[in-house]
């Protein structure tokens, strides 16, 4: 794997984790998804701290060449650091499917980020991290950012509560 490769895998990885950190923020005691959908998203949350689980399950259906279950994994710690600042974290993202896996591990101390590919780990050099710090800043402060990762989910185009 190439330097890029690692590099753009990284910067992927980061942006997958802004626009879940929002999720992390699910609480209550309602098994109802749209209840829980309307208390995550429907204030203000601030979430410092947490640990993701995210799982992407995809059965195709029609397909003459998949047969199995697809499975896209993606979790781990996160800590704040304050606000425009990348948080720590100690994520894994792993893909399954076809009876074939791979994963990958990011890691953010919050001033320096790492990939970990094949047990061999690369570090994200100081300027491409300082710059992915930059972009993140500019989304968690942009204008109609609500404080709960809602105005990063809508500028992907995804709408929680419909």
């Amino acid at each position: 794997m190439d330097y890029r490769t690692v590099c753009r895998l990284f910067v992927g990885s980061i942006v997958l984790v802004a626009a879940c950190l929002a999720l992390s923020a699910c609480g209550g005691s309602s098994n109802d998804p749209t209840t829980m959908l309307k208390q995550t998203f429907g204030g203000v949350h601030k979430v410092n701290s947490g640990k993701l689980a995210i799982v992407l399950r995809v059965n195709p259906s029609g397909s003459s060449t998949l047969k199995t279950p697809i499975t896209l994994s993606f979790g781990g710690p996160f800590q704040s650091l304050g606000k425009g600042k990348l948080p720590q974290s100690n994520f894994d993202v792993s893909l399954s499917g076809g009876g074939s896996s791979g994963s990958i591990g990011i890691l953010s101390t919050g001033t320096n980020g790492y990939v970990t590919f094949q047990g061999q780990s690369y570090q994200l050099p100081a300027a491409a991290f300082q710059k992915l710090e930059s972009s993140f800043s500019q989304i968690a402060s942009s204008p109609g950012s609500s404080g709960n990762g809602s105005n990063v989910l809508s500028k992907l185009g995804i709408q929680p509560l419909h």
